[in-house]
């Protein structure tokens, strides 16, 4: 069997081959790099006792190779997998791939609002973790599932980093119910939404909207004296304006989603948001509201001035 395995959601592609391999008791043999010519080596050979083998092609048809390894895939007896991001669908090449009745195709993608609920529901039981409908929603809430409100669409939560929450209040709760304490304590708090909000806020130069994220922000989650929260919240924009700066870097290379994701370790969403603000600063910009902030917070730790006063000057000089 052949199949195609579309989209941005690794998690459920490694999922799917999991469930295969023991399905049909295949050893997975994987490629990465490599020739049509490798490739049929593997797919017509026979394994050292004769099983079967599950043959894993990530990003072939996306370096251009030809769909001819196709016909010779149709007379091996191990199930053949291209895992692709994407294909160019107006491609007649790719109209081939796709039309030929021989190959299974299968989209993965991450799922988002009411789906991503019920994929937490179908891990959780997968687990045999009791979770209570509170303690889902804190879970979701905590993870940024539920404040999506930065204008982008693209969660900003991963299904390796579900997945892992998920076993581990598992290994610590066992066969207890999970209490929203337990989320609590054990689950970290996404902030990068609201950090993303501020930050589109001031690519955008929307001075209301920005003042009121800030204030938003150092209200629910900084805490202790002004000077401690403006300290923190600087340090978090100093690390979002150092990762557009990278991301400028990345854009003038021309590396895909797929690298930039590979370099930094990013989901797919995470990716999208950094480019888009990438592309609402020049470099020059985003290397002078660094300095600033450094300055800002040389000044804060040897002075007893104004701290909230002169952050709010700094942020409102970056919408210039």
């Amino acid at each position: 069997m052949i199949y195609i395995y579309l989209g941005e959601d690794d998690f459920s592609k490694k999922e799917e081959i999991k469930s295969l391999k023991e399905k049909e008791s295949a050893e997975v043999v994987s490629f990465f790099d490599c020739t049509p010519q490798m490739i049929q080596q593997a797919a017509l050979e026979n394994t050292l006792f004769g099983g079967k083998k599950i043959i894993c092609i990530y990003e072939y048809f996306s370096k251009g190779f030809d769909s001819g390894i196709l016909e010779v895939m149709k007379n091996s007896s191990h199930t053949v997998i291209f895992l692709e991001e994407k294909l160019d669908k107006r491609k007649t090449e790719t109209k081939k791939i796709l039309s030929d009745k021989n190959v299974k195709v299968l989209e993965f993608h991450i799922p988002e609002a009411a789906e991503f609920t019920s994929w937490v529901k179908k891990q959780a039981k997968k687990y045999d973790l009791k979770l209570s409908a509170k303690a889902e929603e804190l879970f979701l809430k905590r993870l940024g599932a539920s404040l999506n409100n930065s204008g982008y669409q693209t969660p900003l939560y991963d299904l390796w980093q579900t997945d892992s929450e998920l076993r581990k209040l598992k290994v610590f709760a066992g066969e207890e119910s999970v209490s929203e304490k337990d989320i609590l304590d054990l689950v970290s708090e996404n902030t990068d939404d609201d950090i993303f909000k501020i930050t589109n806020a001031i690519g955008e130069k929307d001075k209301g909207a920005a003042t009121r994220y800030l204030v938003e922000y150092m209200d629910k989650y900084a805490g202790g004296d002004e000077k401690s929260k403006v300290i923190g919240l600087s340090g978090l924009l100093a690390e979002q304006f150092r990762n557009i700066l990278i991301f400028q870097k990345f854009l003038a290379q021309k590396l895909s989603d797929k690298e930039i994701s590979a370099l930094t370790g990013y989901a797919p969403g995470r990716v999208f948001i950094y480019k888009k603000l990438a592309s609402r600063f020049s470099e020059q910009k985003v290397l002078e509201i660094l300095r600033k902030i450094e300055l800002l917070d040389l000044e804060v730790k040897t002075s007893q001035g104004p701290a909230a006063l002169q952050f709010f000057m700094i942020i409102d000089s970056a919408m210039k």
